[in-house]
């Protein structure tokens, strides 16, 4: 058993992991929202027009990808932060977050589509403010969206899981 040749190869596979982390890990509270004070920072730190965003990727098992920025055109002026998970051999299943906020840093719109086989099963849903609480609407599809089960609803306070 050659012993520094096993510690050499854990070494370099352990460095090559590490290597695949390019964003700062402390973005996200511990509720699951992200840092905006941090990000906002981070922001000014590079150039306030400009989007930051980092990726998480360990080859053939996980992806993880944010981004943060000035809303696009079409929406409230306010800034967007967005996550991408994505998992197993060329993204087999995965998930997409995203977090719409207004110039005052209130949450106004979230969604959440999430995928698994490439796309054959779907599931979407789209959390807006209302002044009464939360307009939700959801969708899951079957057979790359060629089956649909939509759904439209109001809840009272903020829904949990997205």
């Amino acid at each position: 058993m050659n012993t520094t040749r096993d510690l050499t190869a854990g070494a370099a596979l352990a460095l090559f992991f590490a290597s695949c982390s390019t964003y700062p890990d402390s973005w996200p509270e511990s509720d699951g929202s992200p840092d905006l004070a941090l990000l906002e920072q981070q922001r000014r730190d590079v150039d306030s027009d400009m989007p930051i965003s980092g990726v998480s990727w360990l080859p053939l098992v996980r992806l993880h990808g944010e981004r943060y920025g000035p809303s696009k055109p079409g929406l409230p002026e306010g800034t967007t932060y967005s996550e991408l998970y994505g998992y197993g051999p060329l993204l087999f299943a995965g998930a997409v977050h995203k977090r719409h906020y207004d110039e005052a840093k209130a949450l106004f719109e979230r969604g959440c589509e999430t995928y698994a086989l490439w796309g054959l099963w779907q599931q979407r849903r789209t959390d807006v403010r209302v002044p009464s609480g939360w307009r939700v609407e959801a969708e899951s599809s079957l057979l790359f969206g060629l089956l649909r089960w939509p759904d439209s609803y109001y809840v009272d306070d903020a829904p949990q899981g997205i």
